[in-house]
């Protein structure tokens, strides 16, 4: 039996392996596949990963009954992040453009997924601030640079999302346009 952890570098299909603290591991899901962006819910719970092997897919696997749930019907998902109160997931998507923008979707799968961003440059979700309000990510432009982007988000599903204005953030924290 070989023990392993998810990887993105590999092409290899792998279990989940939870890794203790003293170093060893026991099973989290034996069904095996090419999982990444694996993501713990705040609750620890859920985790958040996506299935390469066919479309890339958001999924949310329960722990307590080893049930996954497809979150997205849609491919090229990639790097969930979860939001403070653990109800949504933050993830970019190229949605069949090529360009992976920022997208939101309920965690419980209700709902088609909200874009929050429209760009010509790849985008990552990085995490969010403790009540949620903003959404820290990177932004490839055209000069190969990575830039740290700061999104408010505003709203709620019953509402709708505002679409806001990002802003970067220089070396030093100070804002830049």
């Amino acid at each position: 039996m070989r023990t392993a952890l998810p990887n993105s570098n590999t092409q290899l299909k792998s279990a989940i392996h939870w890794l203790k603290r003293d170093g060893s591991t026991s099973l989290l899901r034996a069904a095996e596949t090419r999982w990444w962006g694996l993501r713990l819910s705040p609750d620890g719970q859920q985790l958040a990963l996506v299935e390469a092997d066919k479309q890339q897919r958001l999924f949310v696997l329960d722990l307590t009954r080893d049930i996954p749930r497809q979150v997205t019907a849609e491919g090229g998902a990639s790097s969930p992040v979860w939001t403070p109160d653990g109800k949504r997931l933050a993830f970019a998507s190229d949605s069949g453009t090529g360009v992976s923008n920022l997208w939101l979707t309920n965690a419980d799968g209700s709902g088609a997924p909200t874009r929050l961003t429209t760009s010509a440059n790849d985008q990552q979700p990085s995490s969010w601030d403790p009540a949620g309000k903003f959404l820290a990510y990177t932004e490839i432009t055209a000069k190969a640079a990575r830039d740290v982007m700061i999104l408010p988000v505003e709203g709620d599903i019953s509402r709708g999302w505002k679409e806001r204005h990002a802003h970067r953030v220089q070396g030093n924290g100070r804002q830049r346009e």
